[in-house]
């Protein structure tokens, strides 16, 4: 019995509480009142007794911890526990670990557990519950910050009234459970004092001056990004209808949606939890923080590697001196030969800041509607991870290719893409680089390119691939074609998307799969193939993924790249046909596109004329190879016998004390596990699948740093 489900029965008449263990899903019981429910996951068999009965009498011992296997460890060590009748499960909830026992002395070995944050024990009669003992430690409450609404309009005081309230929630249990947390939670506090003083300025409450001051103080440790907004706004206040107090109340309304879901599932189930309320649903009495809390590990585990990272200072000193020739015919010969020029060229080197950096912090949630997705303030999971993520259909590592838009936007698109903001907030092309794109169609050209340069006017160059008018992606236009600014710069407009996700794929495949072309295809083709599909944006994937694995391939060869990268994905789709959680019909299609000659044709020719040199230049300029040792090196990693691979050498399932470091080398581990047996994991049962996401889960949360 690996699952049983745990429900609290309310009496609404006399106001009794009992509690339910069942087999079956709890809404199949007909309790015939108010009950909530969560379901919990046995740790092993070494524990007492085989089973648990509908009815019981003992202690339920709810315990709160971030360290679940540290306890697991702690309670297996106690001498006398055969004479300890008591059975231990896992839970998604704070209360990651719920003991069972029918003997009172248990508690005498948890008071002064210094991995317990704290516990509450039910006493249990027959399924009631006969009391309720706290051992939780004694939290001091402080207000977190305040604002004066008093000069702020209604609508918009209603809001951020409501926001102030629940960053103080959030704050209250962050310093007292997750102090990982409050860098979020201060994060939004300054965006939130941001858009106050901007409403102040907006209703002429505080001049420019005052505006100045306030936004330095607030952004004190990134001036620069304060110079920015007040410079912004001493530019719009003359044309009120730029940025208004719409704006406004729309970022607002985001905050404030994103952080009630985030505070929710984080901090919906903590003590006292017989009187704690969250959401309907499986998971209704202990709530889902725990998961939540393995979501974070991993998040701020890349956010702290790539804050770390100085990519500008590694641009500056790695590529000051001029770019390569561009490549201006599309012929092979012209190709090689820019090419082996090109290749020869210094990579990126790591460099770590050596001062304080600003880093911007996102909010977390799991998302039944948006699934996996970066927007301004937050980044989501889908909320299927929580029982099955340990299938490659949904695991967590799709969260780096979120990360990496957040990375790719802020840190190379912004510094790279030649469309720019002018000082009306409006967007346009930037005409120095563009005179430069024109003069490399002269023979005479006299001109001396940065790399910086060389970086934009290539995004230029597979840009006007795309007619202006969009009708067409296809035509066989020369890559050559000099476009005017105009049709260039809605072309720019059209290609970003591209551009942007050809970038972060190439990046994904490098620094988190580690350039293994088959488990990579695998991987994110059994995660696209277990979601709804859309065939309008099939030979976007297809391409996708023919540029990222091509970026491993050091190879003059255009053509012998794109033919191989083909053939591969072929062979990897067909290895995961007939797969209880993949959707046969989609792959069929797949291979379809793959088999159509006119297709095929047409992406051939989409990709060496417009995409292998953005490939290129993502693995020289945008790459770090010290950056990749940083998010997956762990010293507690373990060589394996093949290949020189380190890896934590694990047993799917089983609850070892081990330090686990890096949450992505972990979840890689497991996913090239199941990616290398996916046959295997047809008939595993959905009991089995959900145990081994919460076991996962509980490894990924000991990674986060204490």
């Amino acid at each position: 019995m690996n699952r049983i489900y745990l429900s609290l029965l309310t009496n609404s008449f006399n106001k009794n509480q009992s509690i339910r263990l069942s087999q079956r899903q709890p809404y199949e019981c007909n309790f015939n009142t108010f009950y909530r429910s969560s379901p919990l996951y046995e740790v092993d068999s070494r524990f007492s007794f085989e089973q648990i009965e509908d009815s019981f009498s003992g202690n339920v011992i709810l315990l709160y911890t971030l360290q679940p296997l540290e306890v697991i460890d702690y309670l297996r060590s106690i001498e006398i526990k055969d004479e300890l009748n008591f059975k231990l499960y896992l839970s998604k909830g704070n209360a990651s670990l719920v003991l069972f026992t029918t003997s009172e002395d248990i508690v005498n070995y948890l008071d002064g557990t210094k991995f317990l944050i704290g516990y509450e024990t039910w006493s249990i009669n027959g399924n009631d519950i006969i009391s309720c003992k706290f051992n939780l430690p004694e939290f001091e409450p402080r207000l977190y910050f305040n604002l004066d609404l008093s000069s702020i309009g209604h609508e918009e005081s209603s809001i951020f009234s409501d926001i102030i309230s629940s960053l103080n929630y959030a704050f209250f249990y962050s310093a007292n459970y997750l102090k990982n947390y409050i860098p979020v939670i201060d994060e939004v506090k300054r965006k939130v004092v941001d858009f106050y003083n901007q409403s102040l300025l907006l209703n002429n409450f505080i001049d420019i001056e005052q505006f100045r001051i306030r936004i330095l103080e607030n952004n004190s440790s990134n001036p620069l990004m304060a110079d920015e907004l007040v410079v912004f706004f001493n530019q719009i206040l003359n044309d009120p209808f730029s940025i208004d107090q719409v704006y406004i109340k729309d970022e607002l309304i985001q905050i404030a949606s994103v952080l009630k879901i985030s505070n929710s599932q984080l901090f919906g189930n903590i003590p006292v939890l017989n009187s704690s309320t969250y959401q309907s649903g499986d998971n209704s009495l202990l709530g889902i923080g725990h998961s939540l809390f393995g979501f974070l590990s991993i998040y701020l585990h890349i956010k702290d590697c790539f804050s770390k990272y100085n990519f500008e200072e590694a641009f500056e000193k790695e590529f000051s001196n001029p770019g390569p020739k561009f490549l201006l015919k599309p012929d092979d010969e012209s190709y090689s030969h820019w090419y082996t020029i090109f290749k020869n060229t210094k990579g990126l080197n790591f460099y770590i800041k050596e001062k304080e950096y600003f880093t911007s912090h996102l909010m977390v949630y799991f998302s039944n509607r948006q699934g996996f997705r970066l927007t301004k303030h937050s980044v989501s999971a889908a909320m299927q991870c929580l029982n099955l993520s340990f299938l490659p259909s949904f695991t967590l590592n799709t969260l780096t290719h979120e990360l990496l838009h957040a990375h790719v936007r802020s840190e190379i698109m912004v510094e790279f893409y030649p469309l720019q903001k002018n000082q009306d907030g409006l967007l346009n092309l930037n005409q120095d680089v563009y005179q430069k794109y024109r003069s490399i169609f002269n023979s005479e050209n006299v001109y001396i390119y940065s790399i910086k340069e060389f970086i934009q006017i290539s995004f230029m160059l597979s840009a006007g691939m795309i007619k202006p008018n969009g009708k067409s992606l296809y035509t066989k236009q020369r890559i050559n074609k000099r476009y005017s600014d105009q049709e260039l710069f809605q072309s720019l407009k059209k290609w970003y998307k591209e551009i942007e996700e050809t970038i972060v794929h190439v990046l994904d495949f490098n620094y988190f799969y580690k350039s293994d072309s088959s488990f990579y295809l695998k991987a994110i083709w059994t995660s696209w193939l277990s979601l709804p599909f859309s065939k309008n944006y099939l030979d976007d994937y297809i391409l996708r993924s023919i540029c990222a694995i091509t970026s491993a391939y050091d190879t003059a060869d255009r053509l012998n790249r794109f033919d191989f990268a083909v053939e591969l994905l072929e062979e990897n789709l067909l290895e995961i046909k007939n797969i209880d959680f993949i959707n046969d019909r989609y792959v069929d299609i797949v291979l379809n596109r793959l088999k159509s000659k006119k297709n095929i044709d047409q992406l051939r020719f989409y990709y060496i004329n417009a995409f292998v040199h953005l490939v290129d230049i993502t693995k020289k300029y945008f790459y770090s190879a010290g950056l990749k040792t940083l998010l997956n090196h762990d010293d507690d990693l373990t060589e394996a016998i093949t290949e020189g691979e380190y890896t934590y050498d694990l047993s799917i399932g089983e609850f070892n004390n081990r330090k686990i470091n890096s949450p992505i080398t972990l979840i890689n581990e497991v996913n090239k596990i199941n990616i290398s047996n996916i046959t295997e994991l047809n008939g595993v049962g959905k009991e089995r699948i959900e145990k081994n996401s919460v076991w996962l889960n509980t490894l990924i949360v000991t990674s986060q740093k204490k």
